[in-house]
């Protein structure tokens, strides 16, 4: 069989001393531009070799238009974000607030609203319940002593109206009471626990729709930081790149041959 083609030539340019090589970093560099040709005596820090750069500058040129692009969207994402968490914080405490509020209003008028209203309903049944006692005793000697004419029978009628009209006050009491214990009370109470309900149903779904908003924009704020990182990791190798596009000597000595690096 026909013996193995030779390997292709390394990258390298071979200085004399001591087999010491200088690395062509040809790889993202365009031709090469400028170079010592062989025999050539050379200083330590002089310039071996230079790559044309053209199209690698443009590159980071570019590149740089989008690097501050990503950042000014990633700004602009994080303010967003901001914005919509303190928007998502003031819906939730008043949300929270009316929560509390509808809370208050149903102790308050089972503690107290309808139990002062009952509390003046009881006081006002027991002073005519008493009222009632006294006008029966009064009528009652009324009939005692009209048989002995001391009064009239005027006065003994006057007296049984008296009754008539006490009693008559605490049956519409008592009446009041009774509308205030079964249906006042039961109405107010259903009322004051719907908006209760309401106010709890209204804080879940703010939450739930805050809580998905925010995850939304820190996903986009994530996209866009992971952007950054990418396209500033892509113009610092293409700036790497630009800052070897110029190789020189490490010491003093004669340039043997420049072998330039393979396409392939």
């Amino acid at each position: 069989p026909p013996p193995p083609p030779p390997p292709p030539p390394p990258p390298f340019f071979f200085h004399p001393e001591h087999g010491i090589r200088a690395r062509s970093p040809s790889r993202g560099l365009g031709d090469v531009y400028k170079r010592q040709e062989p025999g050539t005596v050379v200083k330590a820090g002089e310039t071996l070799v230079e790559f044309d750069t053209e199209s690698l500058e443009a590159d980071i040129s570019g590149q740089a238009v989008t690097v501050a692009r990503v950042a000014a969207a990633l700004s602009a994402q994080q303010r967003r974000l901001a914005d919509v968490r303190s928007k998502s914080r003031r819906n939730i405490s008043a949300a929270k607030l009316a929560v509390e509020t509808a809370t208050l209003d149903l102790e308050e008028f089972q503690e107290m609203t309808f139990v002062q209203s009952r509390g003046v309903l009881d006081r006002e049944i027991s002073g005519l319940i008493e009222n009632q006692r006294r006008a029966h005793a009064r009528l009652v000697w009324a009939e005692r002593v009209l048989k002995k004419g001391y009064i009239t029978r005027a006065a003994l009628e006057a007296d049984r109206l008296v009754v008539t009209e006490v009693e008559n006050k605490l049956k519409e009491a008592r009446g009041r009471l009774g509308l205030l214990i079964d249906h006042t009370r039961v109405r107010e109470m259903k009322r004051r626990e719907s908006q209760l309900a309401s106010a709890k149903n209204e804080l879940a779904r703010i939450q739930r729709e805050t809580a998905a908003l925010v995850a939304r924009e820190m996903a986009s704020e994530a996209a866009l930081s992971s952007a950054q990182q990418m396209e500033t990791a892509r113009l610092t190798r293409w700036k790497r790149q630009l800052e070897a596009s110029t190789v020189k000597a490490i010491r003093h000595g004669v340039v043997v041959r420049y072998e330039p690096a393979p396409t392939a």
